[in-house]
């Protein structure tokens, strides 16, 4: 378990150093990540929110930020207005895909 605390917090260091660059924190990275998951596919608020292990809430703050930002496209479910759909949007495509390489 050590083994893999120890991985965990080296590849952090790694991408907080390429982030300090970059106009997203490492929180906001990881909510792009969760993207990753899903391809081009808009994803619910809710699901995205389930796989990441945030709140509703949390996420929502993340949202509004990365929206302004314009890395995200929120629009609401068609069928269920309650509802908002989410997906990356081009720049934030580019900003993640950056981080990482």
């Amino acid at each position: 378990m050590h083994t893999v605390h120890t991985l965990y917090y080296i590849k952090k260091k790694r991408l907080q150093e390429k982030l300090s660059s970059s106009p997203i924190s490492f929180s906001q990275f990881l909510v792009l990540a969760g993207f990753s998951c899903y391809g081009d596919t808009p994803v619910k608020q809710v699901s995205l929110a389930e796989s990441l292990l945030l709140t509703e809430a949390t996420l929502s703050r993340h949202i509004k930020v990365l929206s302004e930002k314009g890395l995200l496209i929120k629009r609401k479910d068609e069928d269920n207005k309650k509802l908002s759909m989410l997906k990356l949007s081009e720049k934030g495509k580019r900003i993640f895909e950056k981080t990482l390489s």
